[in-house]
């Protein structure tokens, strides 16, 4: 089915530079490139051999595209990024935003929560002020990744945040900064990953699912659908629920929770 829609598939003609788009003259755009109407080019930037751009694209001073790629309305591509060869960004994907990145001075509520597993008796800070943590890293996007509409990739804090060769990103997911996703991945709709965390090669993450930052998700793992995984996952294991267990744990969860209603009947009947 794949090879049979792609042949049918009508790639985009190459028409060259529209007259409507604003290329700064220190770009390199290759030859055979097209860029469509209302496209800003920034300073420095390089656009790659047979790439496709278009309408209203906005490509930061700086930003590096490879050969091949189409890149679809309304796309932003921010400073410090780097697409790979064959990639598709499907229309108003964001890369190179900013992180969710601040702090406060002291410790915030949150981190006392976490700390005391909420515990802690929380109360108004001194300075309740959030400083922003700059984000200067960029993002790194591998050969032959798709990225499905309105999706979102941070910039990472110092180094760049990752997306591996032949992963596929549905519409409506966010990468947070500094994530690592690693080689042939599916992320599928509405998922998120929070920031610093590892994603190992071939993980499948289901739709609505989500991962909590700082953690390492081992290779070929499977998140079911709405998952929320909040600690680390070994290589090879099933995951459902929230927060997410073992598939069988969870189903099994699940079951005796549905019998509680019987065996409190049962109970109440024999008394």
């Amino acid at each position: 089915m794949a090879r049979l829609t792609q042949l049918m598939d009508q790639t985009p003609a190459q028409t060259g530079i529209s007259a409507q788009a604003l290329v700064d003259p220190t770009a390199m755009v290759a030859a055979d490139a097209s860029i469509g109407a209302f496209c800003v080019v920034g300073a420095g930037a390089v656009i790659g051999a047979g790439t496709w751009i278009a309408d209203q694209v906005s490509i930061a001073p700086g930003v590096v595209i490879g050969a091949g790629c189409r890149i679809y309305a309304g796309v932003r591509l921010q400073a410090g990024v780097r697409l790979g060869d064959r990639v598709i960004l499907q229309p108003n994907v964001v890369i190179g935003g900013d992180g969710f990145s601040f702090v406060t001075a002291e410790p915030s509520n949150v981190e006392i929560a976490r700390e005391t597993l909420g515990d802690a008796a929380l109360q108004a800070p001194d300075d309740p002020t959030w400083h922003r943590i700059h984000s200067l890293g960029g993002v790194l996007i591998g050969d032959d990744v798709e990225i499905g509409a309105s999706s979102t990739v941070d910039a990472g804090t110092i180094r760049a945040t990752q997306v591996g060769q032949g992963t596929k990103v549905d519409n409506l997911v966010q990468i947070g900064h500094n994530v690592i996703v690693g080689a042939h991945c599916l992320l599928c709709a509405q998922a998120g990953v929070a920031g610093s965390t590892v994603i190992g090669d071939r993980v499948v993450v289901g739709g609505k699912a989500g991962i909590a930052d700082n953690l390492k998700i081992g290779n070929d793992v499977v998140l079911g659908g709405g998952s929320v995984v909040l600690s680390h996952v070994p290589a090879g294991r099933v995951m459902m629920g929230y927060p997410a267990t073992k598939m069988q744990l969870h189903i099994d969860s699940y079951k005796a929770l549905r019998r509680l209603p019987r065996l409190l009947r049962d109970i109440a009947t024999r008394q």
